[in-house]
């Protein structure tokens, strides 16, 4: 491969060796294309394609990025009117550099002067922030402001990477989060991943926006991203990058949004049996364990518990709780779910511990149910995924207690 100084970009520019390639962002519940993401490449004297890590490095070994930024930008919305006139609804997604950017702040030839020339609608157009690509907030917010006034999206871009900060959210107020492919990738089997996902997801509800993830490749990253109540996708499963000549339309695989479509229907209503049948086996467990420790001397209750965790690997730890909410027993773990490494940070709740502020506590007592389920949650001493169950029962002396189950999800 040549290296990035053998590409001569004031050439290039000269003879306007730029062409926008489109990449869909579709909402798999419209099924339907609601923006394009404009990616510029470079051409060569003899047609080739030049990547943009080696065009846009090139520019900046050069000191001609700003001027390669406006080419790219002025081939992107170009490219994009007749889509637009077509489709009035259809957004297009801008990546712009920093020095475009600060152009449009100071009033010069950037973005602002260019929509307004080519009579492309401001909300039309969704400027996407890199916001580590800012040296300080009072920039990101003077360019934040600058383009809001003027009636564009913003977007942040490239959440979940690198060092971008949950706080900039907070302080840049996107109308779009863009979740990054590395959150996404592979999300369908990695349980924190989906976590932070599903936050980043509830997040931009609560806030008003929407929420675009990036890099989808596989069908089960699609579902999965689906299930979190994300519904923006982008990427190779769906469509790639590509030109879209005067008249031509985009390029999506329909069937794909299709088989996204039925498979998050199906797995939703596997999903739903599924669970409902791990209720049951759950509830099933705790009352068992609560029928055992049924008129048992408080005394008796550690070895109890002892003897009951030991023959169901399904808990992975089980404690008693007086009706204050106060350890009535230790805390009795499964020999198969401790982490050995964690023994030392993590010291287990003890006899006399005040659990009266866990909803398993009271939630039990205030609420009509016989067992009280938590949503789950990765304990720190096993790192697997859990429930707590809590029930009522009373000792040989008839005075009531709570019977608390860490439950393996993966099990039970």
């Amino acid at each position: 491969m040549q290296s990035s100084d053998a590409v001569d970009v004031r050439a290039l520019i000269a003879r306007g060796g730029v062409e926008t390639h489109f990449q869909p962002i579709t909402s798999i519940r419209r099924q339907s294309v609601i923006g394009i993401e404009a990616l510029s490449r470079g051409v060569g004297e003899d047609g080739a394609i030049i990547p943009p890590i080696r065009l846009f490095g090139a520019a900046a070994e050069q000191g001609l990025t700003f001027e390669l930024d406006r080419l790219c930008r002025e081939r992107a919305i170009d490219s994009f009117l007749p889509l637009h006139a077509a489709h009035p609804e259809l957004i297009l997604f801008l990546n712009l550099d920093v020095s475009t950017v600060e152009a449009d702040v100071a009033g010069g030839p950037g973005l602002i002067e260019l929509a307004q020339a080519r009579g492309v609608n401001p909300p039309n157009l969704a400027v996407e922030i890199l916001e580590t690509a800012f040296g300080d907030e009072d920039r990101l917010r003077a360019a934040v402001e600058r383009y809001r006034a003027h009636g564009f999206l913003v977007v942040l871009d490239d959440v979940g990477a690198g060092h971008a900060n949950l706080d900039r959210i907070a302080f840049v107020k996107p109308d779009i989060i863009k979740a990054d492919r590395s959150l996404v990738q592979d999300v369908d089997g990695d349980y924190h991943k989906l976590e932070v996902l599903k936050a980043l997801v509830q997040l931009s509800e609560r806030i008003g926006g929407w929420i675009i993830s990036e890099g989808v490749e596989t069908l089960e990253e699609a579902v999965a991203t689906l299930q979190l109540g994300g519904d923006m996708l982008q990427g190779f499963y769906l469509a790639r990058p590509h030109k879209i000549e005067a008249g031509g339309e985009i390029q999506l695989d329909q069937s794909r949004v299709v088989d996204v479509a039925n498979a998050f229907k199906r797995r939703t209503l596997n999903r739903i049996i599924a669970e409902r049948s791990r209720a049951e086996e759950r509830e099933q467990c705790v009352r068992q364990f609560a029928g055992r420790l049924q008129g048992e001397p408080e005394a008796r209750f550690d070895d109890a518990l002892a003897e009951l965790v030991a023959e169901d690997a399904r808990v992975a730890s089980a404690c008693v709780l007086n009706m204050s909410g106060i350890q009535a027993s230790g805390t009795v773990w499964h020999p198969e779910h401790v982490l050995r490494q964690k023994r030392i940070i993590y010291r287990p709740p003890a006899r006399g511990a005040d659990h009266s502020m866990k909803e398993y506590y009271y939630l039990l007592l205030e609420t009509p149910v016989e067992i009280f389920e938590t949503q789950p949650y990765v304990p720190l001493p096993t790192g697997d995924l859990c429930i707590t169950a809590s029930t009522q029962f009373t000792d040989a002396e008839g005075t009531p207690f709570i019977l608390c189950l860490h439950l393996n999800t993966e099990r039970a």
